[in-house]
């Protein structure tokens, strides 16, 4: 069912809809024609672009969490990366936060990653918490790019709802690679 918080389109069809409904009835009762009736649709519609840019859901909150951690990874942002990783951040292979922001330090000191394109990606809201999980294109950095241009990355990522209602992620796995199982702890850095 659509959701008048996420998107404007359904207003939008309801504004549409009384536009045509007026019309309808101004030509069917010419005496009853009034341009204020109008507004009816246009306040409608403008209600719709309101609701959407002024109330922001879950859901794109943590959208808007996920695409900030993938542009700072994109420009190497450390700084912009770290304020989307929760303070107490625990994954297979790195400990704390701390561990997760040096390692990004050391890998993102040079050009890796050119762009990441999403495949796809589902979320699973529980009150505080959620699971996504994601599939995405990683477009290598072009002095990378002698045995392949892009991989294929299949993530796991829990975030945790802050006490001012905004999503910071607490651990993230990769489970594959180019369709290959993976794991933190098989590589050495």
């Amino acid at each position: 069912m659509a959701n008048i918080f996420e998107s404007p389109w359904l207003l939008l069809i309801v504004a549409i809809a009384s536009l045509v409904t007026i019309l309808l009835l101004h030509m069917v009762l010419p005496a009853k024609k009034r341009f204020r009736h109008l507004l009816l649709p246009i306040a409608i519609a403008l209600a719709a672009f309101a609701v959407d840019h002024f109330i922001k859901t879950d859901n794109e909150k943590i959208h808007y969490t996920i695409n900030k951690a993938v542009k700072a990874v994109e420009t190497e942002n450390v700084n912009i990366l770290s304020t989307t990783i929760d303070r107490n951040y625990k994954d297979t292979f790195h400990k704390n936060w701390d561990g997760l922001i040096t390692h990004a330090q050391n890998i993102l000191s040079q050009p890796i990653i050119e762009k990441i394109y999403w495949s796809m990606i589902t979320i699973d809201i529980k009150t505080s918490r959620t699971t996504v999980s994601i599939i995405a294109r990683v477009v290598l950095d072009p002095s990378l790019q002698e045995f392949s241009k892009f991989i294929i990355v299949k993530a796991s990522m829990s975030l945790k709802k802050q006490k001012n209602n905004n999503w910071l992620i607490e651990k993230i796995e990769i489970t594959e690679i180019n369709k290959q199982p993976f794991r933190w702890n098989s590589i050495k850095y």
